[in-house]
């Protein structure tokens, strides 16, 4: 990932206050490190920076700084030391044990793969899948490379081989280098010790160890990922010490393919037992937990908020396993709000009563363990219909209004606190309510409402005498807090303020020649590379990503008046409603 040259999009400096809660954060995914370990790492009297990178990949990473060596990097919301922080903070991830010809392997660019571990982690500790993986060799235990760990240990302790590692940074990378800082050389820290446990690994047989080879291999020599290293048994192997107490037991693979039974194969054999004599009711659970991560994790039609109802029906059902059928009443939790409270108080997702018996999903807890480790096969995985492929780029716009305490006295009886958000129809329905029940309503002229005798509304109202219903909604919202919410299939933000626009403009630069500039299309969940791209092959027109000074988000700038061609995009493809879109005005005037 960082391997090649990356562009630093921007480089803030972190102030006292986020660096407190940068503390409490790591703290939170390193449960190892200590405060004092915290305060180590970010110095008060030390500055320390946040960059914003973007890779040869065209991937997005934070990368945080203390005096100008990179710490720490953060991808999708993950975050994964640097090997100048695991030099002195060693056990930040799951070590994987290598030795020095796959180590090179590594540097030049590849993934780390089971066949070139030496013991295998997950034989002894339990982890899950994107969680800091860190390569080191056999012979030096300072870390050499780090990444995401591709399998969790369930799936690794049965994989006959693939990747272990994706590694993302490596020793002497351009992350290294950052702001021109010269590379630290590794340091000797002494070979690993199996037995003392440094490389924090199991002890396991011979079918899991890559012995090292006799002599050195070149390139040519290299097998095959996952292959075997010697070839037709010309080549002597040395021995390597295994650790293992009770070697009889061990399951051997020859090169014929034979194989002998093994303990390790009869506590597979017990387990399966075991599964098979679960409960109707215990089969059942499982179902529904597989159904309802599925739909969380891979559904392609799931717009949050969404009805709990429609969620069970709409996204849980049609992803159900062929052959089987999902029915949560034959379940231990009878039904589906109390298995989806089960879930929220799991800390999966968020719910929200919208009223007395009406319930939506609100949010999805994207870094919660199980949600990292659920993994189902791409061939098992919900598809788009073509339908679905329409309608995958809608973007669910609701503006809203926050409770404020000006506003508190008046949908206290309906139960609603301070800071809870309402659509205007659910406002309109609460004053509706409201009047009704304290009978405000003039009996003469039913437009108006009597607001003098009521303290609640002649507060709001300014000791107004009566008003209209449209007069009592607009001061009933001016005294709240604007606020909005985006969400896609894929993610959603609640801001808060009233939304921004899409602006449209067009500019004449030197020569005469015109260049449209498009803003805020990131607050709108639109990605800023994939938009620029389909600008440059729709109109032909170089395009380029920058960020004004005073802007809070970037702007593309697309050669030529282009405005008509990227409305059409919005509108068509990214779904964005008409009264969002600004500057329309400026697009060329058809010639007659």
């Amino acid at each position: 990932m960082f391997k090649k040259p990356f562009k630093v999009k921007s480089n803030t400096q972190i102030k006292s206050s986020e660096k407190k809660s940068l503390k409490d954060l790591l703290i939170k995914k390193f449960p190892l490190l200590t405060e004092t370990d915290v305060e180590e790492i970010l110095p008060k009297k030390e500055t320390a920076f946040v960059s914003k990178v973007l890779t040869a990949t065209s991937k997005h990473v934070m990368v945080y700084t203390v005096q100008k060596r990179a710490i720490l990097f953060s991808i999708d919301d993950l975050f994964y030391p640097t090997v100048y922080l695991l030099w002195k903070y060693p056990n930040l991830g799951i070590i994987f044990t290598t030795n020095d010809f796959v180590i090179g392997k590594v540097l030049q660019g590849a993934d780390l793969m089971m066949p070139g571990v030496y013991v295998n982690p997950a034989l002894k500790q339990d982890f899950l899948q994107k969680q800091p993986g860190i390569v080191n060799n056999v012979n030096n235990k300072a870390a050499v490379a780090v990444g995401a760990i591709a399998m969790s240990s369930t799936q690794m302790r049965t994989a006959q081989g693939g990747k272990c590692i994706l590694v993302y940074h490596c020793h002497g990378d351009k992350l290294c280098s950052m702001e021109d800082m010269n590379v630290l050389p590794l340091p000797q820290l002494g070979p690993v010790d199996f037995e003392s446990g440094d490389s924090v690994n199991q002890k396991i047989g011979l079918e899991n160890v890559v012995p090292e080879v006799s002599r050195q291999l070149d390139d040519k020599e290299f097998p095959p990922l996952g292959g075997s290293t010697a070839k037709n048994n010309d080549e002597p192997i040395k021995s390597v010490d295994l650790y293992v107490e009770d070697i009889e037991n061990l399951t051997v693979e020859t090169t014929e393919g034979a194989s002998v039974d093994t303990d390790i194969q009869s506590d597979t054999n017990e387990e399966i037992v075991e599964e098979n004599g679960l409960s109707e009711v215990e089969q059942m659970d499982i179902l529904l937990e597989k159904c309802f991560l599925t739909a969380i994790k891979y559904s392609k039609t799931l717009e949050i908020p969404m009805l709990t109802s429609s969620f069970y029906k709409l996204q849980m059902i049609p992803v159900c396993p062929e052959g089987k059928v999902l029915d949560v009443k034959k379940s231990s939790h009878k039904k589906v709000g109390q298995f989806l409270k089960a879930m929220e108080k799991e800390g999966l997702i968020t719910i929200k009563e919208k009223k007395k018996g009406v319930e939506t999903l609100e949010g999805i807890n994207k870094e919660h363990e199980r949600f990292i480790s659920f993994y189902v096969d791409l061939d098992s995985r919900p598809r788009k219909s073509t339908q679905a492929e329409d309608t995958s780029q809608t973007r669910n716009i609701v503006e809203s209004y926050a409770v404020t305490q000006a506003v508190l006295p008046l949908f206290k009886e309906f139960g609603v606190h301070k800071s809870e958000t309402m659509t205007t129809s659910e406002i309109k329905n609460y004053v509706t309510t409201y009047v009704k029940n304290h009978n405000l309503q003039d009996t003469f002229n039913k437009r108006f409402v009597n607001v003098e005798n009521n303290a609640v509304l002649s507060a709001i109202c300014q000791n107004e005498i009566a008003v209209t219903w449209e007069d009592l909604l607009d001061k009933v919202t001016s005294s709240m807090k604007s606020c909005f919410q985006i969400s896609t299939a894929d993610e959603q933000t609640m801001n808060k303020g009233k939304i921004p626009m899409i602006i449209m403009s067009t500019q004449t630069r030197s020569g005469n020649k015109k260049v449209t500039i498009v803003d805020n299309l990131e607050l709108y969940h639109i990605k800023m590379s994939e938009f620029a791209k389909e600008c440059q092959h729709g109109v032909a027109a170089s395009t380029s990503i920058s960020r004004p000074n005073g802007k809070k988000s970037d702007q593309i700038l697309i050669q030529g008046n282009q405005i008509l061609f990227v409305y059409n995009l919005l509108i068509d493809k990214y779904k964005i409603p008409k009264k969002y879109i600004r500057g329309l005005e400026f697009a060329p005037k058809s010639k007659k």
